[in-house]
């Protein structure tokens, strides 16, 4: 029983946080549960002194897109993870006006603090991940993560089809 249940979550992390292609097509749900963003490794972020940026994006591609360091720890990441999640719950899986969120060291407890799931593993990809243009941002190393929606009632039901 143990065994199983430790199956399933590890089968759950490996499509949340499975391989995606480099696309400028627009996002896709991968599941009626799950939502994409995106993660960004860039030189330097847009305020000194944060180790993330997460911004929420309506009229770009990607829009929900997380900026982190080369440095980047799995715990900074998890509360870049988290931070976007809580923008979720507040306005919505799909951004209706642009948002910039950063977080200022020391402003989480580390004794509160979860690690996100699987967060280590998106480091290691994004540290091989081929660069690539992302709107916006210029050429950074990117990958895509799904993560659960948060089933806000904002009316925003997923991206505008074309």
């Amino acid at each position: 029983m143990f065994r199983h249940h430790i199956t399933s979550v590890a089968a759950a992390l490996a499509v949340v946080f499975a391989p995606q292609r480099a696309s400028t097509q627009q996002p896709r749900i991968r599941t009626p549960k799950q939502v994409v963003a995106t993660v960004a490794m860039v030189d330097s972020l847009p305020f000194p002194g944060v180790p993330f940026v997460v911004q929420r994006r309506p009229d770009r591609t990607p829009r929900d897109l997380i900026l982190v360091r080369a440095s980047a720890t799995p715990n900074e990441l998890s509360d870049a993870v988290w931070t976007l999640l809580n923008a979720r719950r507040a306005g919505g899986d799909y951004p209706i006006a642009k948002a910039m969120v950063r977080m200022r060291p020391g402003q989480q407890s580390p004794k509160l603090r979860k690690q996100f799931p699987g967060t280590p593993g998106v480091l290691g990809r994004l540290h091989s991940a081929k660069p690539r243009a992302i709107e916006g941002i210029g050429t950074a190393r990117a990958v895509a993560i799904w993560l659960p929606r948060q089933g806000h009632s904002s009316g925003s039901t997923g991206p505008k089809k074309p």
